[in-house]
């Protein structure tokens, strides 16, 4: 839905390690009537298959990299890795978004017993911050929101 509020063409370039995950993308990218030519999918692990993702960065070159739902299942130098692999090939004027879990997640033992993710990583905002200036990212240009039912803290770093 947020694709139809940018300007001009949008094309979609979706990489995630699970197969399954992209068939999904693809099907739903039917249902909002995405078309075909505007929607690749490569499976890949962004950490062990780093180079990889900078070639498909270069190639692509994204305005937006969205990385949400990925760093709760990253070490701190991975985080830093990959925050740093993506922002810096990114155009001037590009961003990148990402989340993080924050301990004050109201249901994280759900999360972590009932729905069998008991690696998540959750993070306070200064931690996080931590990472990104680890990787090199302008701290000024990062904005954070916290939505007020504490389960994530959404990032934003503009280039």
């Amino acid at each position: 839905d947020a694709a139809r509020l940018l300007p001009g063409d949008v094309s979609h370039f979706l990489i995630d390690m699970d197969g399954d995950a992209l068939v999904s993308a693809r099907e739903l990218s039917e249902s909002y009537n995405i078309e075909a030519d505007r929607m690749q999918t490569e499976q890949l692990n962004v950490i062990t298959d780093n180079k990889k993702l900078v070639s498909r960065i270069r190639q692509f070159k994204p305005n937006i990299v969205d990385a949400m739902g990925l760093f709760e299942y990253l070490e701190s130098k991975d985080a830093s890795m990959l925050l740093r692999s993506i922002y810096e090939h990114l155009p001037v004027g590009g961003s990148i978004f990402f989340t993080n879990m924050l301990p004050s997640h109201p249901h994280l033992a759900v999360h972590r017993r009932g729905m069998g993710w008991p690696g998540v990583i959750v993070r306070e905002e200064r931690e996080v911050i931590e990472i990104c200036e680890q990787a090199g990212l302008p701290v000024g240009n990062t904005t954070v929101l916290r939505p007020s039912d504490g389960v994530y803290a959404v990032y934003e770093v503009l280039k």
